[in-house]
């Protein structure tokens, strides 16, 4: 944005098409935001699938004693939670998906108005 003001200052560009670039600018950026919630949902994607193979490892060596199967239980409950998160970010992850392309096809047009 520094280089239109630059440019506006100049006259080398008009008022119509400042406005123009000021509203392509403004989609990049929600793009940009989109594709940061994107990138953390993903992380926390990651991080459970890292820890589901943790839960699953340590329920594979527990034992039948009471207080195993009280862990085991325990371990069984944070796996079912968790699938149901990874279940909701999956979505969320393609609600942004499309978000992202929609918004993006929109830059597409505005410049091409240009």
């Amino acid at each position: 944005m520094d280089r239109v003001s630059f440019y506006i200052k100049k006259e080398f560009i008009d008022k119509k098409l400042e406005s123009q670039l000021k509203g392509v600018a403004e989609l990049m950026g929600e793009v940009t935001q989109l594709e940061q919630q994107k990138s953390k949902l993903q992380y926390e994607q990651d991080q459970m699938t890292e820890e589901q193979a943790r839960l699953r490892e340590n329920i594979a060596v527990l034992g039948n004693t009471s207080q195993e199967a009280a862990l085991k239980e325990q371990y069984v409950k944070k796996l079912a939670t968790q699938e149901n998160r990874f279940e909701t970010i999956k979505v969320e992850i393609e609600e942004l998906e499309k978000k992202i392309n929609q918004l993006n096809k929109k830059i597409e047009e505005q410049i091409n108005e240009l």
